[in-house]
């Protein structure tokens, strides 16, 4: 199994999946990675998109019924750890992704411990509406105060 795991989920916007997927291509370091996409049943399109990526190994498991918005991430990170996995990046098939993305996500999980145990959720969320905002800029919140 690869070091590092990407998941994603997808269901009936192929044409988000492209591009999410465009992005994630993009990434400036993919060494280790492979992709596992969680699909609900019945889209060929976002079948098809899956299918056809090819820049990391990749593993595609169709749901045996919608489980739903939710249901989905969940089923698929279960069936990840369950499967040995220690990390698993996980993706949406609408986010655009920065380009060192994947790497601050890598430098996240080889962080000494001290590091990650202060996180519970990483995000690459970013809202910096000005043109002269640092984009590269991290900023730690109190989201989950009350966890």
């Amino acid at each position: 199994m690869p070091t590092y795991q990407l998941a994603m989920t997808a269901y009936r916007r192929a044409n988000y999946l492209r591009e999410s997927l465009f992005s994630l291509a993009n990434n400036d370091d993919l060494t280790d990675c492979a992709l596992h996409f969680s699909l609900e049943p019945g889209d060929e399109e976002v079948r098809g998109t899956c299918e056809f990526t090819r820049f990391v190994p990749t593993e595609i498991h169709i749901n045996p019924h919608v489980y739903g918005v939710t249901g989905n991430p969940y089923e698929m990170l279960k069936r990840m750890f369950e499967r040995g996995a220690e990390h698993v990046i996980y993706l949406e098939d609408d986010v655009l992704l920065a380009p060192a993305a994947i790497r601050m996500a890598k430098w996240f999980f080889n962080s000494p411990a001290e590091t990650r145990d202060a996180y519970l959720c990483l995000t690459f969320y970013n809202n910096n509406s000005s043109a002269d905002a640092d984009i590269c800029a991290v900023h730690s919140g109190q989201n989950f105060s009350a966890l």
